[in-house]
């Protein structure tokens, strides 16, 4: 029995559903999905086995309360974790059932709390050493890391003596978006995914203030959750105090599905991270996304970002709305640059970073480990 566990990802995940899970099901066996959302989507079909628990009524020592009990029933002949916080779950499989364990590792925990960790230095620096030790310690009853991103610095996993597989989230050939993009899209910006200080959203807010003098009708959407409350207040405020609600809209989240409706009436998509540990090491899933749906694209100038794209989009400097706006002008109001970048980034897309040209690297994991 495939197990594939996640608790703090939405069940329709990008990488988790769409791409890894929806991969597994051409293995012809059963496969148990359980997840930890207050989402009420079934992801189930005739080999996936979807059982969610609402994250309200379950906190995560809860959730693996439970899935204990599930593996009495269903022991994982492979067991397949999307998160940190489920590793206790690798020695029980691994000594009572002898399952073999995939550790799937979307964001490295150290330069995720080197990023949102508002603890005293010295502090944060202890939780990160246990941390780091806990994780160490159960990685004994793992058998193999995977990663999604490139590495691009020294990897700690290597230095542990594992030989990481990465698979990045590149998109399906078939979400190559048609759709023209030659101007026929308006002044339409977007930027979908996490809401909070650290992505650079204040910024982006207050580039379509300065945008407005020159393009009156600028569009922008905000697609996503807040990460913080005092934050969403603090933007919507910042939106309503600008007199910017015809400018600016925020939409809550919305199934997987719908995202690329968004995407693919956008004329441009933005990222604009802020620099700080996790997106000097991260790749935005993002990226791919705009250039598939055939957006114009303005990022924040990080080593990730330039890692996979050079002259293809416009660059922008982390926390400068200024530079922001600059960008959004330059692609807005010049249909023929936009639509020469949107033809390179797809093209980059259907040759290089597309999800078909690396999802055989899974099946190949997953027939040696059953």
């Amino acid at each position: 029995m495939i197990t594939v566990i996640s608790c703090q990802h939405f069940p329709d995940d990008e990488r988790v559903y769409h791409r890894e899970l929806i991969s597994l099901k051409k293995l012809g066996q059963s496969i148990r999905y359980y997840t930890r959302s207050d989402s009420e989507m079934d992801m189930s079909d005739e080999l996936i086995a979807h059982k969610n628990f609402p994250a309200a009524e379950f906190s995560i020592p809860e959730y693996l309360n439970v899935l204990r009990k599930e593996f009495k029933v269903s022991p994982p002949t492979t067991l397949h974790i999307h998160e940190y916080h489920l590793l206790p779950l690798t020695r029980l499989t691994k000594r009572n059932y002898n399952s073999k364990v995939i550790y799937d590792v979307h964001e490295d925990l150290r330069v995720l709390s080197e990023t949102f960790s508002t603890r005293h230095p010295s502090l944060r620096a202890l939780i990160i050493f246990l941390r780091t030790h806990k994780e160490r310690y159960y990685l004994r009853y793992v058998d193999q890391v995977v990663l999604i991103n490139p590495i691009i610095k020294d990897c700690i996993f290597k230095d542990w003596g594992f030989d990481p597989l990465v698979l990045q989230g590149y998109p399906s050939k078939l979400s190559i978006s048609d759709y023209p993009n030659d101007g026929c899209r308006g002044n339409t910006v977007l930027y979908h995914g996490h809401l909070g200080p650290e992505r650079g959203i204040q910024e982006l807010v207050e580039s379509i203030l300065i945008l407005r003098n020159t393009i009156p009708d600028v569009s922008l959407i905000l697609l996503g959750s807040f990460r913080l409350q005092k934050f969403q207040d603090d933007i919507l405020s910042t939106i309503e105090d600008n007199r910017l609600s015809d400018n600016i809209k925020w939409v809550a989240q919305v199934p997987h599905q719908d995202v690329w409706t968004y995407l693919n009436k956008a004329a441009v998509g933005v990222i604009p991270f802020r620099q700080n540990s996790l997106f000097m090491n991260v790749t935005p899933t993002k990226l791919f996304e705009f250039m598939a749906a055939g957006c114009g694209i303005i990022a924040s100038d990080l080593p990730p970002i330039r890692h996979h794209v050079g002259e293809s989009i416009q660059w922008s400097c982390p926390g400068s709305a200024q530079s922001i706006a600059e960008g959004l002008i330059k692609l807005l109001q010049n249909p023929r640059l936009l639509e020469n970048q949107v033809r390179k980034n797809r093209s980059l897309i259907l040759n290089q970073y597309n999800w078909e040209s690396i999802s055989n690297k899974l099946i190949t994991l997953y027939k040696r480990l059953l």
